[in-house]
């Protein structure tokens, strides 16, 4: 392997330095992904201002609010931006709703600015297809499944991950890399049971513009 994509693969895994990215973090219940994706929220927090759907314990970020980011339409400049289970709103059965095309339209626009979106979902065909067509960086989380020696029973590893690595940065040269993720250095920065919750109905985003272009008046 030449010594660039050596270096290539590193800067894939720890994506420290990278801009306008689209990350896109899928596994099944319990394999990983927030844990994942908190762990770049926590390492962007010291370059980059964080916005999060979900809530971090130590490290500054905002609220992910899609009202305040309609209606104000804030300056998102060197942000980093990231959703856990991003399909709550970009669900692809309903991706010709109002809501999904001004979300889609938001996240498009992050590519036109120094702005990263990380997000997780399940599974990807969950995500509107309109998104998944920009992902910069694929991770697949899988758990590592261990053998009791007294039972004979498989069982779940209690920290250590797989996590697979598909970049697509280079359409002609995709790189695909497997490695092993220790989750404990983060588990202490998220709370592990929170429910994402869908945002607020479009609606109510539709009546808040209202109520803002009418004061301008």
């Amino acid at each position: 392997m030449e010594i660039a994509q050596k270096r290539n693969l590193k800067q894939v895994i720890s994506l420290t330095g990278c801009f306008k990215m689209i990350v896109m973090i899928t596994g099944d219940l319990g394999s990983g992904k927030t844990c994942m994706l908190t762990r770049y929220g926590c390492k962007a927090s010291m370059v980059k201002d964080l916005c999060s759907n979900y809530h971090y314990n130590n490290v500054p970020y905002d609220k992910f609010d899609m009202v305040d980011l309609y209606v104000n339409k804030p300056d998102l400049k060197n942000f980093m931006i990231c959703a856990d289970e991003l399909y709550t709103f970009m669900d692809c059965r309903t991706s010709m709703s109002k809501r999904n095309r001004l979300e889609s339209y938001f996240v498009l626009q992050t590519r036109k600015k120094n702005v990263d979106l990380y997000f997780t979902a399940q599974y990807s065909e969950l995500v509107d297809s309109r998104l998944i067509k920009f992902v910069s960086i694929w991770i697949k989380m899988e758990n590592i499944w261990l053998k009791s020696k007294t039972t004979g029973l498989l069982y779940k590893h209690p920290y250590l991950f797989l996590a697979t690595f598909h970049d697509y940065r280079k359409s002609d040269n995709i790189n695909v890399f497997t490695r092993k993720f220790d989750g404990r250095r983060w588990f202490n920065e998220y709370n592990t049971d929170e429910v994402i919750y869908p945002p607020e109905d479009i609606e109510y985003v539709q009546e808040a513009l209202k109520k803002k272009s009418s004061s301008k008046k």
